[in-house]
């Protein structure tokens, strides 16, 4: 039984893709953010063999959430913890708890991520332990766990001492995987949308999808884009 987990705030002007601010207002960025999390969504419904959970934060975005969402499959759960390493250490938690046997948790912020690397991540915790996807920020964009007695012994530790939101993140992540013995596969490296160079390349990379045919990955954020396209012009030239 696989578990795939996306991590999801309430998309509030002011409180989501702050690192865009002042380039974006707050309005645009709640805007953006709104589009991100439908095509991360969009992208979950299209790995196979996999249930989705949305573990949402603060406790009141879940009807929010569920407005852009309409997906009566997804699991909804409350996210739990003080930084982002207690959340996903009680997100994998919970998870197993309920007998998932491989659990992967991604962000929503990665709105062109083929739903083959997570069909991947899925398919190597068959045979490893832990499963990363690298991010190009120093960080990763995906996490999964094979449930096993290996893993239960000791899986919480990995996500203590690390310097979150750095570029830290993967190496010091790797060096926890490591300390306690556990088997590792890696992904591809992916970028996540967080700043505005982010926003530039998003908007090529989906030039080029649709000019090779692809019509639906990320087909929210390029509505998004094309309200923007002032501005992205004003970077790019």
């Amino acid at each position: 039984m696989n578990a795939l987990v996306i991590f999801m705030k309430a998309p509030r002007s002011g409180a989501v893709k702050t690192r865009m601010i002042p380039w974006l207002s707050p309005e645009e960025a709640a805007d953006l953010y709104c589009a991100l999390i439908q095509d991360t969504a969009a992208i979950a419904s299209q790995v196979a063999g996999a249930t989705t959970h949305i573990a949402f934060t603060p406790a009141d975005a879940q009807p929010v959430l569920r407005e852009l969402i309409d997906d009566e499959t997804i699991q909804w759960f409350l996210q739990q913890g003080d930084d982002l390493g207690d959340r996903l250490k009680l997100a994998f938690q919970k998870i197993f708890h309920e007998g998932w046997e491989r659990a992967v948790i991604i962000g929503s912020d990665s709105p062109l991520l083929p739903p083959g690397y997570i069909e991947q991540a899925f398919d190597a915790l068959n045979s490893v332990d832990v499963v990363l996807g690298p991010a190009t920020d120093g960080g990763y964009y995906l996490i999964g766990l094979a449930r096993s007695a290996r893993v239960l012994s000791c899986y919480h530790h990995i996500f203590d001492h690390i310097t979150w939101s750095t570029e830290k993140v993967y190496e010091q992540t790797v060096q926890a995987i490591r300390q306690y013995d556990l088997s590792q596969s890696d992904l591809n490296t992916w970028g996540d949308v967080d700043q505005k160079a982010d926003l530039i390349r998003i908007a090529v990379e989906i030039q080029i999808l649709r000019e090779q045919g692809e019509k639906i990955l990320g087909s929210n954020t390029e509505q998004i884009l094309k309200v923007l396209q002032t501005k992205l012009k004003l970077v790019i030239e």
